[in-house]
Parts: structure tokens; sequence; C-alpha cells
């Protein structure tokens, strides 16, 4: 009688931890691949905990063109036997070559998958079972960094930075950034755009406001391709980019080599010609950082 009411017990604690998050191991087996165009994070768990003899493959893909990395974050609580039981997430990476991630325990890295696509294999041994785990997996497009990215950007020393927009860019972008140099043995930026550059003509747009010599803001807009190099007599520069929501071009890549003991007077002014010069209120916002 106390044997029969161990069992009875036991036998449904198991039960009741099982289902504590609505998912049975049955339930689990069934689901099969999945294939969602849905922009928020897809939330992919065992059940709490697994069953023993575990062994499932499914596949995740995001059928939204403009979805180019999956980023995978593991809840805290996810444990599964160590060195048993093992999860393995599938992808390939931006070569072309298959990727297979493996892990046991409680060690779950987080992980950033290119591309819009994984496959995902779970597989746990007859005996000891875990709570089990819980994946967050977010969809980005290759600009969601740039577009979150400080607003305020500052360089040490005098080594060339290289500063780019992703390629190509991204429909409905609108991109402020100011950069500034700490050295106070600077005395100007040369910036270089690689001859690569190019944005949509008419639609997309790309300014640069600085101060000149005499103080005077400056604004130019950088139009399609072809875009010049320029020499400013200033730590400081501001870089907007605006994008529509049609079509996308390669986007802009340019070195900024800090000028130490350099007058750009001497070597002549700043570019200013009439068909990349343009006054605007966009020369407001710099002096308004100042």
């Amino acid at each position: 009688m106390v044997k029969s009411l161990k069992f009875s017990l036991l036998l449904s604690s198991v039960l009741l931890i099982t289902v504590t998050n609505g998912l049975t191991c049955d339930d689990w087996k069934s689901q099969g691949d999945q294939t969602t165009s849905d922009w928020g994070p897809l939330y992919i768990e065992s059940p709490h905990p697994y069953c023993d003899n575990m062994d499932i493959t499914q596949s995740y893909t995001w059928s939204e063109p403009m979805i180019t990395v999956l980023r995978l974050r593991f809840d805290d609580s996810s444990e599964i036997e160590n060195a048993f039981d093992f999860l393995t997430i599938k992808y390939t990476d931006e070569d072309g070559n298959e990727v297979e991630n493996k892990m046991t325990g409680t060690v779950f890295p987080d992980l950033d998958i290119p591309g819009n696509s994984f496959v995902l294999n779970f597989k746990s041994d007859p005996w000891t079972i875990k709570h089990g785990f819980k994946i967050s997996v977010y969809p980005k497009t290759r600009c969601d960094d740039w577009s979150q990215g400080e607003w305020e950007q500052s360089f040490e020393g005098t080594a060339p930075q290289v500063i780019e927009s992703p390629h190509p860019y991204c429909n409905n972008l609108s991109i402020p950034r100011t950069y500034s140099w700490t050295d106070s043995s600077i005395t100007g930026l040369r910036l270089d755009f690689d001859t690569a550059s190019e944005i949509e003509e008419h639609y997309d747009t790309l300014h640069l406001v600085y101060h000149d010599e005499t103080g005077e803001e400056i604004v130019i807009e950088l139009v399609s391709s072809g875009f010049p190099s320029v020499d400013i007599p200033d730590e400081t520069f501001y870089l907007e980019f605006n994008s529509d929501p049609w079509t996308i071009k390669y986007g802009f890549k340019l070195t900024v080599t800090p000028q130490v003991g350099t007058s750009f007077h001497d070597e002549g002014k700043p570019i200013k010609t009439t068909s990349f010069l343009k006054k605007n209120k966009l020369a407001k916002r710099l002096r308004q950082q100042k």
C-alpha cells in the first residue's frame, strides 16, 4: 500500500512537471519544421523537463527577404545533462561553410547567425533529464546595428578610421552621426571616399556638415557616386544619411585620416564646387552640438 502510494505520487509529480510550459514531449516531436515572416522574437523551447531518448531535428526559416541575421539568446534557466545530452545549432556562414554549434550542460553562448534559417537538433540519452532550454530568436536586418548605434562617436589618437554604411544599405533609413577626434595635436581631417561608394540618385541623400577655417558652416550634398575627397580644417564633422522605400545601392565607405601640424589654408581650401555644396538647415545641427 505504501509502495503503491509512493509510485502514484511520483507519477503525478512527473506529469505535473512535464507540462509546466504547456508542452509535452509528444507535442514537441510533432511540431516539425517552421517558416515565419514575423519580425517579432520567436521563442523556441523544450518541455520542462524534457524526456529520455529524444532525437528531434527542426528547421526554422524566416521568409522576409530583408532579414539577414538571426540573433539567438538563451534563457538563463537553460540546462541539459552535461556531456550526455546535446543541443546542436546548424547553419551556413557567410562564406558558404556549414557550421555546427554543439552545446551541453549550462553553457549556451549567444549566437548571431548570418542568413535567415538554421536547423536545431536535440538528443537525450536514456538516463538523467534536466530542465531543458529556451531560446529567443530576434530577426535582424544588416542595418539594425548601424541604425541603432550611438549618435555621437569619438576617436582617440591619430590613426585613420573607416566609416561606412552596410553594403548594400536598407530602405527607410534616417541615420544622423557626429564624429569627433579628441587628440589636441589634430589640426584637420582628410576624408577619402572609396570608389565603390554609391547611393540612389535623386532619392537617397548623404550630407556632410563641418566648419571651415573662418567658422562658416559648410554643407556638402554627396550625390549618386564619384564622391570627392574633402579636407576639413576641424576635428569634428556631421553625417546624415537618408534612404527612401525603394531602390538601394552599395552605400558609402570613407577613410578619415587625421592631420597633424598641417594647415589646409596653405594646401588649398576645402572643396566648394557648386555641384556638391548646398547650404540648408542641416548645418544648424552641427552648430547646436558644438
